[in-house]
C-alpha cells in the first residue's frame, strides 16, 4: 500500500502508473481469493485507464475483463 500512497502523490491519481499498480492490487487480491476487494482494486484501475487511454485501449479492455 505504501507503493500506492507514492503513486498517487507523485504522480496523481489518474495517471495510468498509478492505474497498473490499482490492477496489480486487483490481481495480487484476486489470487488469495479476497474477490470484493480485487473488484475496488480493478473498477478503480479501469476508470483510470479509461479517463487517461480511452475506451478502445487494449489495457483499458483488460482491466474491464
Amino acid at each position: 500500500m505504501r507503493a500506492i500512497d507514492i503513486l498517487e502523490f507523485t504522480l496523481g491519481f489518474d495517471h495510468p502508473e498509478t492505474g497498473e499498480a490499482y490492477s496489480k492490487m486487483g490481481l495480487a487480491s484476486q489470487e488469495h481469493g479476497d474477490y470484493k476487494r480485487a473488484s475496488v482494486w480493478m473498477r478503480r484501475a479501469f476508470c483510470i485507464f479509461f479517463k487517461s487511454l480511452g475506451k478502445d485501449d487494449e489495457i483499458t479492455l483488460s482491466a474491464f475483463e
